[in-house]
């Protein structure tokens, strides 16, 4: 798994859905000049929703087959945890932290709340 540390950031799912509903030209104008990388957990967030309809889950597809998609390592799992038995955080929010902080990437979320209590976790909103 090759993350180019240079200009590569990490998506929480809410800014995959955006990009998948091409709802937004300047979050997609943000993100095209980036190498892309998420985490396995959002990969399953994003596809996981029943409620998807066909041309929305064609799309997420080519949109995640287009990124990094970052393992479940152990490494992962163990800041996961760790962030779990300090935090007051949400396991999916977690593992998605971690997978951040592991590659010592950016994590882009529209969700910044969920994610500003993590000391050494950059956090960017794209969409504000």
């Amino acid at each position: 798994m090759s993350v180019k540390k240079n200009n590569s950031i990490c998506l929480d799912t809410n800014i995959i859905i955006s990009l998948g509903k091409h709802d937004d030209p300047q979050l997609l104008e943000k993100v095209i000049t980036r190498q892309v990388n998420t985490s396995v957990l959002a990969k399953i967030e994003a596809l996981g929703y029943r409620y998807l309809s066909d041309p929305e889950k064609r799309a997420l597809t080519r949109l995640l087959a287009a990124m990094v998609v970052l393992p479940l390592t152990e490494e992962v799992v163990s800041g996961a945890i760790t962030l779990r038995q300090q935090k007051n955080i949400r396991t999916p929010d977690a593992i998605i932290a971690a997978t951040a902080m592991a590659h010592n990437l950016e994590l882009w979320t529209h969700n910044i709340k969920d994610f500003r209590h993590i000391s050494g976790l950059k956090l960017f909103d794209p969409l504000a």
